[in-house]
């Protein structure tokens, strides 16, 4: 244990809502990919926590991204790369300005 993450932390790395988070939450509990622990001196707020299981899960799910994003951005150069990257980050400043 302590080198979880709160609920609300991951709500806001990930941007999404809390009731989706909750709901994603409960699944990977239920599934024992993570534990649930008490935060000291906060009764509401919940340490999250990989459990051995969510451990294994997270190796197979970085070999086969690692294999997807090799395959997808082969091919590019750098400068591509880079060009592409800025201009994904410019929409997504555009759309969260959306009402």
């Amino acid at each position: 244990s302590g080198g979880g993450i709160t609920q609300r932390t991951l709500a806001e790395k990930m941007e999404i809502g809390q009731p989706a988070m909750v709901a994603l939450l409960d699944r990977l509990e239920k599934d024992e990919f993570i534990a649930r622990n008490p935060m000291p001196g906060d009764r509401r707020a919940s340490s999250l926590e990989l459990t051995a299981s969510g451990k294994k899960l997270i190796s197979k799910i970085e070999i086969v991204a690692h294999g997807l994003r090799e395959e997808i951005l082969d091919g590019f150069s750098d400068s591509e790369l880079q060009t592409a990257s800025k201009v994904l980050a410019r929409m997504k400043v555009k759309l969260e300005a959306f009402p």
